[in-house]
């Protein structure tokens, strides 16, 4: 099954060219926070932690014999007749890690696989766009799956483990196997309702360096869910149907506890210096990036 058949699966009517489309411009207004971190690797055009050949002028050192002379400070060698190298900030290509969750959870409101998509895409065209390297993992469960650059952009691919046995409940992603980039920017688009300790997988996340931005995606019938009286639910998941009767206590034990989860993660984030931002399933998606903008570090308004 490819994305594309899934969206239609899960109800949504918007396609999932215009979708795209749509992320597209939205990269024109606003790009993933590539100015919270210092980058080091490949010759580009955002400042590097190293000495480079730009223009932008950072630092002077003594000269040693074997560097590039076009570097020396003659009007410095002038006024004190020893030679002094100037010092340009490096000038170097982003490396993101994009992740996309493709549990089933995330596909149970139209609306959600929507929203989850279109921060999909966004980060996608956001690294393209400011010619950063990127590399894409779409998870599900412990099934992995790496898309082809070209079926990316268009939409075209499949879903991981689309053959597989359905699973017993919501599993995480399984952190180790996705194969991180050192010093990274490590985005992942998920609605994280797994049980993880935040705490373990933020620091998996944050090893060597890495800037980390989490979008979650959540629908607004998931905090307060209309389940009074007799109600008949239907894992999505593993497809099993449970009756159960809940009172309006259930349904606030229920929402303490799932506020709780997602403090859990917020505070795990606050302590790595990671971003963690909620994005609910409401609105436009230039609205609620624009909501992610500033101090919550989940974008930039691009110059």
């Amino acid at each position: 099954m490819t994305i594309g058949e899934r969206l239609e699966q899960a109800g949504t009517d918007q396609p999932l060219s215009a979708l795209i489309g749509a992320c597209e411009a939205a990269a024109g207004q606003f790009r993933l926070p590539f100015n919270r971190q210092s980058w080091r690797g490949q010759t580009g055009n955002w400042a590097g932690a190293g000495i480079g050949s730009s223009i932008d002028f950072q630092d002077h050192r003594p000269y040693v014999p074997g560097d590039d002379p076009r570097y020396i400070n003659w009007q410095a060698y002038a006024r004190s007749g020893h030679y002094t190298m100037k010092l340009y900030r490096e000038e170097v290509r982003p490396q993101v890690d994009l992740v996309l969750d493709l549990s089933e959870s995330m596909f149970v409101e139209p609306a959600k696989a929507t929203r989850a998509l279109e921060l999909f895409y966004f980060a996608c065209h956001s690294a393209w766009r400011n010619a950063a390297l990127l590399n894409v993992t779409l998870v599900r469960g412990g099934e992995l799956l790496r898309p082809q650059p070209e079926s990316l952009r268009v939409g075209d691919w499949p879903l991981p483990g689309d053959n597989a046995a359905p699973a017993r409940t919501a599993s995480a992603p399984d952190w180790p196997r996705i194969p991180w980039s050192t010093q990274s920017m490590r985005v992942v688009v998920s609605d994280f309702l797994y049980e993880q300790d935040p705490g373990e997988a933020m620091n998996l996340l944050a090893r060597n360096g890495s800037q980390v931005v989490l979008y979650c995606v959540y629908a607004r019938s998931e905090m307060r869910p209309a389940w009074l009286g007799d109600v008949e639910l239907l894992d999505c998941e593993n497809g099993k149907r449970v009756r159960r009767h809940f009172t309006r206590q259930d349904i606030e034990d229920y929402h303490a506890r799932y506020e709780g989860h997602f403090t859990g993660w917020a505070d795990a984030a606050t302590r790595t210096r990671a971003a963690f931002v909620r994005v609910p399933d409401a609105g436009t998606l230039a609205e609620q990036l624009l909501a992610t903008a500033g101090p919550q570090g989940g974008v930039e308004l691009c110059n």
